[in-house]
């Protein structure tokens, strides 16, 4: 599994807001670009973008795993949690 270096990517399943974020940096991070218009129209949301665009099952297989490892820390901060209330 890749792991980013910096701060989190956003969470695909924490909103709509943040859902926009997270198809934004899918896309900049699997879908060839040079210019921002390579990666989206200027009236498109990165939503929209997003599912139009096919990605490798490669990438598919990656954004899996990120979302994996999303599961495993939430799930490593409650145990966290529950250690240190009881």
């Amino acid at each position: 599994v890749p792991v980013l270096l910096g701060p989190p990517l956003p969470r695909n399943d924490r909103g709509d807001e943040e859902y926009e974020e997270w198809c934004c940096a899918i896309l900049i991070l699997f879908k060839p670009w040079r210019e921002l218009s390579d990666l989206k129209s200027p009236f498109e949301s990165w939503t929209a973008a997003f599912e139009q665009y096919s990605f490798s099952k490669k990438a598919r297989n990656i954004m899996k795993n990120i979302h994996i490892e999303n599961e495993c820390r939430d799930a490593r901060q409650t145990y966290n949690q529950l250690c240190t209330t009881n």
